[in-house]
């Protein structure tokens, strides 16, 4: 049975929030660049593209729609939704791991301040746990400061993730990258020093060679 021709395509970009504070917020430094560049590959190649981002400076692509969310919660929420009717999807965000149990209703006053954090949900573990897994291409990344391709190697399994594509911390915020693309049969591509626009290019082409394979 060969899959259709413009597939679904379920991507999140960008970073979460987790505030402290109608003020203050726990986030990190992803840009969602690299989220963007492949959503709009997937838009100018017909894909019905489904971007749900985090906060980001970025212009969203054209041909795609774009959900803006803030917190992890929220982009587990929409994700959630679009899921089952993605035949692809492609987790590049970098989602906040842990939140406040209890959000500051006002500003905090300067003080010595200790917060109190829970973990937030596992977006992927989540889906790809759903019965509407099989047949789909789930695609998850990967930034390390240490020992990248075993941890790449160990969530690309525990995740039930088609590949990952594996990066050094230093590709946060940069609009270059390098690192590793593992299979999930444990096949290696090394990803030499590029831009993340080439990257982005190259791993579209790599899914669609996947999703054209009978399945």
């Amino acid at each position: 049975m060969h899959p259709p021709k413009n597939p679904v395509v379920l991507i999140t970009a960008g970073p979460t929030r987790e505030y402290i504070d109608p003020v203050r917020f726990i986030t990190n430094a992803s840009s969602g660049l690299m989220g963007y560049m492949i959503a709009g590959c997937a838009g100018r190649a017909n894909a019905r593209v489904i971007l749900v981002s985090g906060p980001t400076h970025l212009i969203a692509p054209k041909n795609v729609k774009t959900i803006y969310v803030n917190t992890t919660k929220e982009m587990y929420g929409v994700a959630r939704k679009y899921f089952p009717e993605a035949d692809i999807s492609i987790f590049s965000a970098a989602v906040s791991d842990f939140r406040l149990k209890k959000i500051f209703k006002n500003k905090l006053k300067v003080r010595t301040l200790n917060l109190h954090l829970t973990r937030n949900i596992d977006i992927l573990s989540s889906l790809t746990g759903m019965s509407c897994r099989k047949k789909k291409i789930v695609v998850g990344f990967a930034v390390e400061t240490e020992n990248l391709m075993a941890n790449a190697l160990n969530k690309l399994k525990s995740k039930n993730l088609d590949f990952i594509v594996a990066n050094p911390v230093q590709s946060i915020g940069s609009k270059n990258t390098s690192g590793f693309i593992i299979n999930k049969n444990s096949h290696i591509i090394k990803i030499p020093p590029l831009t993340k626009q080439r990257l982005a290019k190259f791993i579209w082409k790599y899914i669609e060679t996947l999703y054209m394979k009978p399945r």
